[in-house]
């Protein structure tokens, strides 16, 4: 079992290879994300909780990029939503609980501005590996996102947070 502080280090450490398993190798690297998502499951000390009080975000997250997509603000290969895109969007979250847990402490302008930096930066970073087509170009996504992410990384946070109705304290 690893300690509260080296689980942290392993979250953010698995997101990261998520990240650059879906954004740079896409479909391809769709079972590297899947294998990393088990690992965080399978170290986690939270298995439970990570699930109950993190789906309603993740749904959320897939939700927007979805509709995002359905309106040309983005364009992924295939014409379809990616699968990888639905894991990226499952260890995001999952870092919401531990190695991002940090800034739920924080004041809610700190959560406006470095969500609406952070997420808006790492769409614009997705697009320069070739994973998303901005459709609208980079200045209207970058708005967009901006507003986005500004919005919903705190509403990510009280969601993540909030203990789910059927979870038993261990």
């Amino acid at each position: 079992m690893l300690s509260s502080k080296h689980f942290k280090i392993a979250n953010f450490v698995i997101f990261q290879l998520i990240w650059i398993a879906a954004v740079i190798f896409q479909s391809a690297g769709l079972w590297a994300c899947i294998l990393l998502l088990a690992i965080h499951f399978a170290i986690s000390p939270e298995r439970k909780a990570d699930f109950l009080r993190t789906y309603k975000a993740i749904l959320i997250g897939i939700t927007l990029d979805f509709t995002l997509m359905q309106a040309g603000v983005y364009v992924f290969e295939g014409d379809y939503f990616p699968l990888w895109l639905v894991c990226l969007w499952i260890g995001f979250v999952l870092t919401l609980r531990h190695s991002m847990a940090w800034l739920a402490e924080k004041p809610l302008y700190w959560q406006i501005i470095l969500g609406a930096c952070g997420g808006t930066l790492s769409y614009l970073s997705g697009s320069r590996f070739g994973a998303v087509e901005l459709g609208m170009g980079i200045w209207v996504t970058a708005i967009i996102l901006v507003i986005a992410w500004g919005l919903l990384l705190p509403i990510f946070y009280r969601l993540v947070n909030r203990a789910h109705p059927h979870e038993q304290l261990a």
